[in-house]
């Protein structure tokens, strides 16, 4: 990952699910911060824009896909990579989250490996463009 450290933002109501994957990610040398709902994650990501978000589809107050559909409106998130979370595997979910502005789709349960291999494919397609 190199000298610096990337900050993920992590949207997931389910406390228990938030707190096992932050600390992963911590435990990866991410600088990690959460958000219950799509309002709260909104409004932090829009005052300090992270480089990933690994946002669960299923929220409350705004769910994932209008929250994608705001953070690729909004010139200081529009480039923030959105990885979505969802416990939907179908088809119709997928596209949906393409559709809404996500750049990638894990079905849950994530593992730990695959959602690791997912950030850094996405850090480095970033750093390479």
């Amino acid at each position: 990952m190199g000298d610096q450290t990337h900050r993920v933002l992590l949207v997931e109501d389910y406390e228990d699910s938030r707190v096992l994957y932050t600390e992963y990610l911590e435990s990866l040398g991410y600088e990690v911060d959460t958000a219950a709902d799509g309002v709260e994650a909104l409004t932090k990501a829009r005052e300090a824009p992270p480089d990933i978000i690994v946002l669960d589809l299923a929220l409350p107050r705004m769910d994932g896909w209008e929250l994608a559909r705001e953070l690729r409106k909004d010139a200081r998130t529009s480039r923030i990579c959105i990885i979505a979370a969802t416990g939907h595997g179908g088809e119709p979910y997928v596209a949906r989250a393409f559709d809404s502005g996500c750049d990638e789709v894990l079905v849950k349960p994530l593992e730990p490996a695959m959602l690791r291999e997912r950030i850094e494919r996405a850090l480095f397609v970033r750093r390479t463009g």
